[in-house]
């Protein structure tokens, strides 16, 4: 799972823009009250956030800083990831949770767009209902979290025990990529 790109977290690519569809997810989680005020400093709400609008990925990753700084940031961040999911509509062809890991991808770069090649999600199966999902972006390696754990436990076959553990990326001076191991 070697990429080109080497991300960094809290850092956009110089061009990379961001769909408004994404901010929906800062409003409507379990951690709104803690995300809205950051939000409002940056000058959203609401009422003001467009859907259909492209925005500065940086200015997206700075707003995730501020919410990661702040007390309870990291678990504000898997609260907005969580509920990003709520609002998944799956890729033409996803039937299964193997189907949605292997889409992971291209789901990422649907609300993001003027990316440099190997900047992204990544997925790679290693064995029989094993991943390696690794998170090569500048977003939050804890919203990365929160929206993975999420959708495996929306997706998992019934009765299936899910494992869903953050390996690597997640100390709180790390600005590595995260790496998840999935497994089921």
């Amino acid at each position: 799972m070697k990429t080109k790109y080497k991300a960094v977290q809290f850092r956009a690519p110089e061009t990379a823009e961001v769909s408004g569809v994404i901010l929906m997810a800062y409003l409507n989680n379990l951690e709104e009250k803690r995300v809205g005020p950051i939000l409002k400093s940056y000058g959203f709400d609401k009422a003001n956030i467009d859907t259909e609008r492209w925005y500065p990925n940086q200015m997206f990753l700075d707003i995730e800083r501020s919410i990661y700084q702040s007390e309870g940031g990291a678990n504000a961040l898997v609260a907005i990831g969580k509920s990003a999911v709520e609002n998944y509509i799956p890729p033409a062809g996803v039937e299964t949770l193997e189907d949605a890991l292997m889409a992971l991808p291209s789901v990422y770069t649907t609300n993001q767009r003027k990316l440099p090649e190997g900047y992204g999600w990544f997925i790679e199966k290693v064995g029989p209902q094993q991943f390696v999902f690794k998170n090569n972006t500048g977003t939050s390696n804890h919203g990365a979290y929160g929206y993975v754990w999420a959708l495996c436990n929306k997706l998992k076959p019934a009765g299936a025990n899910m494992s869903v553990v953050p390996t690597h990326g997640f100390s709180a001076d790390d600005d590595e990529p995260a790496i998840i191991e999935i497994e089921w």
